[in-house]
């Protein structure tokens, strides 16, 4: 009686386990079959970051099993990039990658000993190339010494109240663009392009 009993539960155990080594199978023929290769990555978003670099920042190579790849990694690999500011990446089978990336958009060149492109939320990003195209029209931030950005958090909370106070001048497209915003013991000072000289704090 007991052996009959056993049967069933012996039945439901072969059963499992044939189950699992079909699953395993079949994830190894998805992780290996060539139908899965990857022949094609689409980057969109990207305007100052070449698709070339952004999947080089994201070890992406063509022909890599899209199965064996993750793709909130490649996310964060890609944002590492320094002028991504967020990175979304799905499949799309049978072999297409999609890489969806928004930029950061620079509003102004911060001199911290060397120039450096900062964003509307205060994050300084890169080297400003003073030569390109990249710097043009962006106003810029004077006053902050390196050492003390660096080592001292508040500085970036100074750094956004500048940043805070040229986005509001620059609301009212009647005035003139800013070349310069100086920060000082004394508050803001804001410089134009026409050289007069408005004070805030």
């Amino acid at each position: 009686h007991q052996a009959r009993a056993a049967a069933p539960a012996w039945a439901v155990l072969g059963r499992a386990a044939l189950v699992g080594v079909g699953g395993w199978q079949g994830y190894r023929w998805l992780v290996h079959s060539p139908r899965f290769a990857v022949t094609d990555v689409v980057v969109t978003g990207n305007a100052r970051a070449s698709a070339s670099a952004l999947l080089e920042s994201a070890g992406l190579t063509k022909g890599a099993n899209i199965f064996s790849l993750a793709p909130d990694k490649i996310g964060r690999a890609v944002e590492k990039h320094p002028w991504v500011k967020s990175a979304a990446v799905s499949r799309q089978l049978p072999n297409r990658l999609l890489i969806s990336v928004v930029e950061r958009k620079p509003a102004a060149v911060a001199i911290l000993g060397d120039p450096y492109l900062v964003d509307a939320d205060g994050v300084v990003f890169k080297r400003a190339n003073l030569g390109s195209d990249e710097v043009d029209e962006l106003p810029i931030i004077t006053g902050i010494q390196r050492e003390l950005f660096t080592t001292h958090p508040e500085m970036a909370h100074t750094l956004g109240a500048a940043l805070d106070l040229v986005g509001r001048w620059h609301t009212d497209t009647s005035r003139p663009r800013l070349s310069e915003a100086h920060l000082s013991a004394n508050g803001i000072t804001l410089f134009t392009r026409e050289a007069s000289i408005v004070s805030g704090t």
